[in-house]
C-alpha cells in the first residue's frame, strides 16, 4: 500500500470554510420580507360618477360586465374594437 500523507489542521479548516461558503452562497439565499396580502375587492362595483351610465358591454360568456357607457354609440364602437377577441352584447340599463 502506498503512504497516505496526513493532511495538516490549516488545510483541513480551509477545506472547511470553502464548502461551508459554497453551502451559503450556491443556492442563491435571499431575504423574505413578510408583508401585509393586498386587499382585493371582487366582483368590482360599476363605477360611481356623476354621468350616469345607462349601457354595458357584457361578454356572451360572462357575468360581469366589462365597460360601462353613456350613449350607445360608444357601447357599440367598444364591440366592434374588441370584435375579434369577444362576443360582447350591449345591454341597456333600467
Amino acid at each position: 500500500m502506498k503512504d497516505q500523507k496526513r493532511r495538516k489542521k490549516h488545510e483541513v479548516f480551509l477545506v472547511f470554510i470553502v464548502v461551508i461558503i459554497a453551502i451559503l452562497v450556491g443556492p442563491g439565499c435571499t431575504w423574505t420580507v413578510l408583508r401585509t396580502p393586498m386587499e382585493l375587492r371582487l366582483p368590482q362595483e360599476p363605477p360611481t360618477i356623476k354621468v350616469d351610465y345607462r349601457y354595458y358591454v357584457i361578454d356572451e360568456h360572462s357575468e360581469t360586465p366589462d365597460a360601462y357607457f353613456a350613449t350607445k354609440e360608444e357601447a357599440e364602437k367598444y364591440k366592434v374594437y374588441f370584435k375579434e377577441n369577444h362576443n360582447y352584447v350591449v345591454v341597456q340599463l333600467q
